[in-house]
């Protein structure tokens, strides 16, 4: 397959998940299942074609995610046993910045993103 084989959204996918989280709702857990591979395969594509948001898209993780009835979410590849039969649950991908989950342990020790230099006239 090609890059010109995927739905043009996932690229828009790819992107907004390396600047926010994105939830996107699935019918059931296989669904979302059968989305993730086709996302990671679309990324393999958007590597080989050089597109501009492949490196983008190389930041972003993606988690099949179960929501409980009381709204809880449950990381499927971390569920040892259903909260629920898994009809019950709601099911969604998570595209997020990989690195995000460290940006709070790097900002209480002390790291910040350092300001750009200004510019002399």
């Amino acid at each position: 397959m090609s890059l010109a084989d995927y739905d043009p959204r996932y690229l828009e996918l790819w992107r907004d998940g390396s600047i926010k989280p994105v939830r996107v709702p699935q019918k059931n857990r296989q669904a979302a299942i059968v989305m993730r591979h086709r996302l990671y395969r679309c990324r393999k594509e958007m590597v080989k074609a050089d597109h501009p948001y492949a490196e983008m898209a190389g930041k972003v993780s993606i988690s099949v995610i179960g929501v409980d009835p009381e709204g809880i979410e449950h990381k499927f590849s971390t569920i040892q046993r259903l909260p629920c039969p898994e009809d019950k649950l709601k099911w969604l991908l998570l595209l997020d910045n990989a690195d995000a989950v460290f940006d709070e342990a790097l900002s209480d020790a002390g790291y910040g993103v350092p300001e750009a230099p200004t510019l002399d006239d």
